[in-house]
This record gives structure tokens, sequence and C-alpha cells, in this order.
């Protein structure tokens, strides 16, 4: 890692499986992370949270549990709070209980103006959305982990079938209406359909989608592809550098066509500013690929009206 911008405060919402990851991490003396706050009022908690402060007495790291003023000084805030995905199940059918989730937590949590939003919480781009929303924060001071973990699955794919120098990107929609850019991912600087065939890369593309089913087998949930990509963004948040990443942000204009905004996973300069869309032009297969994708989470972004919430 670069060198970091200070030493920085952090809180995590939800100290679930990812919650307690991150915060682990965290605690490694190159993040120069010198506060955790964690929110979570869930009793069953204590344990973990008590382990942890333990693991923390051997770093410059104070803990704090459900502090208000803690939290409200934070600097980057990771969003693991809410429902798990079924192991069968798709992320946009926990939407509605996980928008209510962040809806009380910045009713009553308020971050500072300069805070940075991680979001990880499914359906991550859903989510994104509606912490950008209910926080108020400008649009890139909020992220969303998106099809980022989708990319690397692809590039492990990739790897795996024997490819080096592999730049896969996944865009659109953190589910099962994710694509493969064939306008964007490359290999060894070759475009991806130069190298293979169409029929490899739908089978490519149903492999990364179904990636996170064949981890719950035996696995309850996904945890550490996930939160390598969210101290990823970390990263670049916090430090110099100045990182091109796939990750979840508020859709273009130019793909808006007039319609409610969302945040989906598009290709983006990531730095201690924030997170800015790349000025990139999609081959037409991959702009309709990205308005399918869109107008899927559109209709699930739609939920906060659908149930009153």
């Amino acid at each position: 890692m670069r060198n970091l911008v200070s030493m920085n405060k952090v809180a995590i919402i939800g100290f679930g499986n990812i919650g307690k990851a991150v915060a682990f991490r965290l605690l490694e003396n190159r993040y120069q992370v010198h506060n955790l706050c964690i929110i979570d009022p869930d009793d069953s908690i204590e344990g973990a949270y008590l382990d942890m402060t333990d693991a923390a007495t051997l770093h410059q790291c104070s803990f704090s549990l459900n502090d208000q003023t803690a939290f409200n000084d934070c600097d980057v805030i990771f969003h693991c709070a809410g429902a798990s995905v079924p192991g069968n199940g798709d992320r946009l059918a926990i939407a509605a209980e996980n928008i209510q989730i962040t809806q009380q937590i910045f009713e009553e949590f308020k971050p500072k103006e300069t805070a940075q939003i991680i979001v990880v919480s499914n359906p991550v781009d859903v989510i994104s959305y509606y912490s950008w929303k209910y926080s108020r924060l400008p649009t890139e001071q909020v992220v969303g982990t998106g099809t980022l973990l989708d990319s690397m699955r692809l590039n492990r794919l990739l790897e795996a079938h024997g490819f080096k120098n592999c730049d896969g990107i996944v865009l659109g929609e953190h589910g099962n209406s994710m694509f493969i850019s064939k306008t964007l991912s490359k290999i060894n600087d070759a475009l991806l359909t130069d190298i293979l065939s169409i029929e490899d890369i739908t089978k490519l593309t149903i492999e990364v989608a179904q990636s996170a089913k064949r981890i719950k087998r035996t696995q309850s949930a996904t945890i550490y592809g996930v939160v390598e990509a969210a101290l990823t963004i970390y990263k670049a948040f916090v430090s110099d550098e100045d990182l091109t990443l796939p990750v979840s942000t508020l859709i273009k204009e130019e793909f808006n066509q007039n319609k409610s905004p969302i945040f989906i996973s598009q290709l983006c300069q990531v730095n201690r500013k924030g997170v800015w869309v790349r000025d990139v032009k999609l081959n037409e297969e991959d702009q309709a690929s990205f308005l399918k994708s869109s107008d899927i989470l559109r209709n699930s972004a739609s939920i906060e009206d659908r149930h009153g919430i």
C-alpha cells in the first residue's frame, strides 16, 4: 500500500461475518486505523466484540460500541448490516428488509460531511443507493463493492484456465443480470473476445454468477472475497492510490434515460476524493446488457415506495 493520508477513524455497521472480518483486517498496522466504532444493537455480538478488543491490545487501535458521537466523527464507514442472502436465493429478495435497516441507521446516526461510505450489504446496488439517499452525503462519497467482487471471480476463473495478466471487467448489477464487458475485458492487453469464443464467455458468465452459491454449499456466507474488495476501495479512499475499479455508484446520465436514479456498477476512478465514473464508450452489446441490468435494478430500487418504507 502507498502512503496513507492520515490515521483514520472507521465505523463498521453490522458485526456479523463481514463486519468482524473487516474489523480484524483493519487492526493490521498498515491500515493505520486508530479508532474502530462498531454499530450493532444485537446482544449476541458481545463475545465477538470482547474477543476483538483483546486482539486490539497489541495494536494502537481503540474500540467503541454503539457510540453515536464516535460514529458521527468517523472518516470511513463500512455498511455491512442486514439480512443475508439465502443459499439459493436472489439478492433482490432481501431488499425491503435491508432498506429499512439502512433508513433506521441513518436516522439515528449522522456521518460528518466529509465521511465516505463503503457499502457491502446486499443487494449492494440497492443498499448503496439508499445509503446515499438517507446519509445525504455527496454522491462521490458513497460507493458499493458491486461487481468488483464479480470481476475478481472472473479473473480467478481465467487464471484457473491458464491465462496470465488477466483484466476481466464485470459491470451492471452485482447479481443475476451482471455481464462480462466485451469492451473492457482483456488478457495480456488483448480483448477477451479476441481470445475466447462467445460460447466460452457465456460459460464464464454463468460460472461467475453462480460463484456465491458454490461457496455457500460448504460455508454459511461469502466473506473473504467481498472483504478484500471493500478494503481495496478503502485503501484508495485513505491513501494516495488512484485506482480504476468496477464499483457501484450513481448511474451515468447517458444511461439513465430520464428514469429514476439508481446505483449500479460502472468503471470508476477511486481515490481519496471519492468515486467518479470514467468516460468510456461501451460497444452496442455492452450498452444493451447495461440497460437491461439497470432496468432490473430500477424495479427493485423502487421497492421503498411499494412497501411504504
